[in-house]
């Protein structure tokens, strides 16, 4: 394995010369060496930028990795008195091969550390971040560490051996990694390596059902593979724009008009999942000051894609997207159920529409992201899968200590969530009203999950 020498804010923990004397021709040749350095501060961190958006250009990283995505998670979602940025830079003669994203999230009582777990930036959103248990649930659907193709082989074992050394440094219990898919670098490179290393615990489960449309030949080839329903469904909606009582789709162009549409499609979406008696993605506000700030960024770039549909009622489907080397990605979407042209399915209409325009624009694939919802299952056969994996990288410090973290962890879960669905029927209502309604729709959301499973 070559030489790996690892840096903590710049400064190297051990030297690694990168040249070699060549005593018969008394000279030096250059040897191929990979270094790495711990990101920690915010300062430095930013100044990655153009070199994290050149490395990405060489990877299968997703949008999600692109710089602009993690540093505003970062900004929104991440900073916490409980979290600290670590993030692993490796290069080869200079040059940066690797970026490992990561940051060490801690669960403390008062000033006593129950359990520091190394993560993935993205993957979490909770303001709770001292209670590992909450963050697992994030706003990435996709999360991986980067790493230039060319080089994935010789960079796992040098990866492994800075993550190890950060690990011991910051005496980490865990690290856990959420929304590994298939495709990942992790998956395939990094979880092989520590699944078989027998000194370690390493545990993976599947979390997530991704569907992917794979763009072949052209869009009316595409159709004539779906089913006749399928075909069917897609066809009316986009007819129904030519209909009287139908819609009309317009596509968000002017930076100026996102935000007021992100708005509109903010109030939709929150309605729809509030009458259900949930709080919804953007019942945390940080949500919408994470998404408007990124929308603005993509746009300026040409990764947004956004249409509406309207009809003579007003907004009736909204559906923001982002794109991005050949691939759509199809984040957000609302609708009104009560519009006047709500029987042509307009959300799916949109849809349809994200569709074709990357079929003409030469896309690879549309992804349908997280979820196993039907009418993705209309769309494609195809699926990826989403993965939750944790590594001990010793032995428990104390067996009571550990169930002590993992019980106050779920109690903690359960009285916030619990406090959060409560906090919906306020809203909704006036807080005698919400005594009673609460209790109600908590028992038809049981009632149709375990329908459901």
């Amino acid at each position: 394995m070559r030489d790996s020498s690892v840096y903590n804010n710049s400064q190297p923990i051990s030297d690694a010369s990168a040249d070699v004397l060549q005593p018969e021709k008394s000279r030096r040749t250059k040897v191929d060496t990979i270094s790495a350095e711990i990101i920690t501060d915010l300062s430095s961190f930013k100044n990655l930028e153009t070199e994290w958006d050149n490395l990405l250009e060489k990877t299968e990283g997703t949008i999600y990795s692109s710089f602009n995505w993690i540093f505003g998670w970062w900004k929104h979602f991440g900073e916490n008195a409980f979290r600290t940025l670590s993030i692993v830079v490796l290069r080869k003669n200079g040059r940066v091969i690797c970026i490992a994203p990561l940051y060490i999230g801690e669960t403390r009582i008062l000033n006593f550390s129950l359990q520091k777990r190394l993560r993935l930036m993205g993957d979490g959103a909770s303001i709770y971040g001292s209670w590992g248990y909450r963050d697992t649930y994030g706003r990435s659907d996709f999360l991986d560490i980067l790493c230039d193709v060319d080089a994935e082989d010789e960079v796992v074992k040098p990866l492994f051996e800075a993550i190890q050394q950060l690990v011991n440094d910051n005496r980490i219990d865990h690290l856990n990694f959420e929304h590994i898919n298939d495709r990942s670098f992790v998956k395939r490179k990094l979880y092989p390596l520590l699944d078989t290393n027998k000194e370690l615990t390493s545990t993976i489960r599947e979390t997530d059902v991704c569907p992917t449309i794979h763009l072949n030949n052209d869009f009316d080839a595409y159709l004539m593979e779906l089913s006749s329903s399928s075909r069917r469904k897609l066809r009316t909606s986009l007819k129904a724009e030519t209909k009287k009582d139908g819609y009309e789709v317009s596509e968000v162009t002017d930076p100026e008009e996102v935000d007021n549409e992100i708005d509109i499609l903010i109030q939709m979406h929150q309605s729809r999942w509030n009458d259900l008696g949930y709080p919804g993605a953007f019942f945390d506000t940080r949500f919408e000051h994470f998404i408007k700030e990124f929308a603005q960024i993509a746009q300026k770039k040409g990764q947004l894609w956004f249409k509406i549909a309207k009809d003579k009622k007003g907004h009736c489907a909204t559906r923001l997207a982002f794109k991005y080397k050949g691939r759509y990605y199809d984040y957000l979407t609302s609708f009104d159920y009560d519009s006047p042209s709500s029987k042509y399915r307009p959300g799916i209409g949109l849809l349809t529409h994200m569709i074709k325009d990357a079929f003409e624009n030469d896309g690879r694939t549309v992804e349908l992201l997280r979820g196993d919802e039907a009418y993705k299952f209309d769309l494609t056969s195809d699926v990826h899968k989403n993965w939750s994996w944790k590594v001990s990288f010793k032995k428990e410090r104390n067996k009571l200590l550990t169930i002590l973290t993992d019980t106050v962890s779920l109690l903690t879960f359960t009285v916030l969530k619990e406090a959060t669905l409560f906090q919906v029927q306020k809203n909704l209502h006036n807080s005698l009203k919400a005594l009673v309604e609460y209790p109600r729709v908590r028992y038809e959301m049981l009632k149709y999950k375990y329908q459901d499973d």
